[in-house]
This record gives structure tokens, sequence and C-alpha cells, in this order.
């Protein structure tokens, strides 16, 4: 259940304070401040959504309380509600750094209106600075990746020429051992393909974003086709298996499926990728089933990570939350599951956790109904 919105109102009418709150505590969670200093020290210990505040009150008017606000570097966004009703005002109260200015009397759904609009355009603004983040800390590690081998390179071509200069045959004729070719060359397999991983991780990343972006804004195509169960799991494992992942897969029962291939090959290679990122064994490894109920069938995929912190599970599906891993500095995108969660919404599908254990493992479900001819 999402929280509701915190609404700070300041205001030296205890009519206005008490009006407000029966108008809005149903949508928000409202407190109430009756001058300017009072509302600064709660501001200092709390955050807010938005800031409603008079601007005629004793001891710290309104504008001024707006100045020690932006002096203090609180960001929260803050609306004027005052009888004044003169130009010079306004301004200067936009000129401070108001969102808005609502001139009393006013009514109470006009004041509903200017609030939500004002925590709508907030919201969207909040999300576009989390894409931003996301796109920045998830094309950074490629690209730290990418430098850190081309590093690794110069240095390899540095040890060759080394090799090289101190077995002179003659002027233009080198010696070199097979044994230190050999060795030199297996460094630079390993270098290039972490480079291959890295340009196809910022590609992944890239699609991800894209993905994302659409799913929230526009109605996505379905290609539905009618799949064995049993071709689904093998072909999405071919396709989508990382290389240091152990994928064991049990009987698959014979009934078929009717969905989009695509976007349940993308839902199964997010649960394979995030089962081997957080997973500290030696052999990271997951266990692939399929059962029958209630014409659907059920897909679990239990892995032998480290489990979800129980605190974590409730967000693990919610668009740009993200479990970090401390002390081995791998974090996800923060938009993976989320997708899953909105691809399957569009099959009729359902992904949850099933079974978790700290320290024992995850198993994931993934439910699609069956296909009946």
């Amino acid at each position: 259940m999402n929280k509701q919105p915190k609404i700070l109102v300041v205001d030296d009418d205890q009519d206005i304070l008490d009006g407000i709150q029966n108008l809005l505590k149903r949508e928000y969670n409202i407190t109430l401040a009756s001058n300017g200093k009072t509302a600064l020290e709660i501001l200092k210990k709390e955050s807010f959504n938005l800031i409603l505040l008079d601007i005629m009150m004793p001891h710290m008017d309104g504008f001024q309380l707006a100045e020690n606000i932006i002096k203090e570097n609180i960001q929260t966004p803050f609306m004027f509600l005052s009888a004044k009703s003169h130009i010079e005002s306004k301004v200067q109260g936009l000129k401070i750094g108001a969102e808005d200015y609502i001139t009393k009397p006013f009514s109470k759904d006009e004041l509903r209106l200017r609030i939500q609009k004002k925590l709508d355009l907030y919201d969207k603004l909040d999300l576009r600075n989390k894409r931003l983040a996301l796109i920045h800390h998830n094309v950074l590690t490629p690209i730290s990746v990418i430098h850190g081998n081309y590093e690794l390179i110069i240095q390899t071509i540095n040890k060759i020429e080394k090799n090289l200069t101190s077995n002179i045959i003659s002027n233009n004729a080198y010696m070199f051992a097979k044994k230190d070719w050999e060795k030199l060359k297996k460094e630079l397999d390993g270098i290039l393909e972490n480079l291959n991983e890295g340009v196809n991780l910022i590609i992944k990343q890239s699609k991800k974003f894209v993905e994302s972006r659409v799913l929230s804004n526009s109605e996505i195509p379905i290609l539905k086709r009618i799949i064995p169960i049993n071709e689904l799991i093998y072909q999405c494992v071919a396709i989508s298996k990382p290389k240091k992942l152990l994928v064991k897969i049990s009987d698959l029962p014979e009934e078929n499926v009717y969905t989009d291939f695509e976007k349940i090959n993308q839902v199964f290679l997010e649960i394979l990728e995030n089962s081997l990122i957080h997973n500290h064994q030696k052999e990271p490894e997951i266990q692939i089933n399929a059962e029958i109920k209630n014409d659907h069938v059920y897909f679990t995929f239990t892995d032998n990570g480290p489990g979800i912190a129980s605190e974590d599970i409730k967000h693990i599906f919610t668009e740009f939350w993200s479990g970090y891993d401390v002390s081995h500095h791998k974090q996800g995108e923060g938009i993976g599951l989320w997708i899953c969660k909105r691809y399957l919404s569009l099959l009729n599908g359902e992904i949850n956790v099933k079974e978790n254990t700290p320290n024992a493992g995850t198993t994931i479900e993934v439910s699609l109904p069956l296909h009946h001819p």
C-alpha cells in the first residue's frame, strides 16, 4: 500500500489549519504549524512532499520562512496561501521560489486540484531524475570496465614489446617463446571477452530503459503464439542463460501456453541474471520446475544464493528499487523485475516470491494460463 503524501500546513489562523486538515486528512498525511519558526524546526527533522504556507504571520512571515527553506537547502516545493491578492505580493512569492499562489478565500475543489496537480508534477520530475541517475550509474559501470580493460591491453602490448626487444636475433628478427605467446594470448582473450561483456551490458541497459519508458507511457503490442512448455523453457535458457550459471531443468509437463515468446524470454532472462548477480557461491545454480494447477502452468526458479532480506521482498517488483550488495559491490538496475511484472500482467500471468530462506536461496514463481484448443 502506497504511503500518503505528506503536507506541512503553516498558518497562524487555527480555523484555517483545522479546516485544511479536515478537508485533506483522508488523502494526505497532514502536519500543522502555527508560525514560521515552528515550521522551520519541523522541516529540519522531517521531509514533506509539499508545504502550504500563509504570508501574513507574526515573528517570521511566509516570505521569510520561504527564504529560510531555500537557505537550509530543504528540497520541498511550497505554495503560498494568502488573503493578499496584490500583484506585487504574488511576484515576490514567485521570485522567492513558490510553486503556486492560492488567494483566500479559496474553494475546497480548487485547493484539492492545485495540490494534486502539483504533487503529480513532482512525481513525474522525481521519476525522471531517478531514470537519469540510473542511466548514469548503469552506463558508467560498463564504461569503467571497458576503460580498465583498455589499460590492460596497453600494459599487455608493452609486455610483448619488452619481451621482443629482450630477445633480438638480428635487426629485423626477434625470438618469442611459444609458452610466452600462449600466456599473453590467454591474457588478451580474457581482456577482449571483458570488453565484449561491457559493450553488451551497455546495449542491454539501453534496451531496458527504452522498454521501461515504453511500458510507462504507451500500449505494448502483444504477439502471442502457441508454444509447448518444454520448448518455451529450453529455448529461453538456450538464448538467455548467463555463462557462469548452472541451470538444472526438471521434467516438464506436456502442455502448451498461448503467450508472447519475446516477452516471456525477457522475464526468464531477468530471473536468471538476478539469481547470478547476487549469488556468492563458487558454483551458482538455479533449478527450474513447472507444474499444472487450475488451468495455469506455474514455473519455479530456485537458486542457491543468499536469499532476499525479508524487509526487501515487498519492494523487489517496484520500479527503480534495487537491492545493493555492499560486500560485493553489486547492484541491479532497479527496473528489470518491474518490467517482468508489467509484461506478465499484460499476458494474464503473475510473478512473485514463493519461498525465501536467508543464506539458502530464493524461489521465484511465474504463472501463465494454459492454451486450450
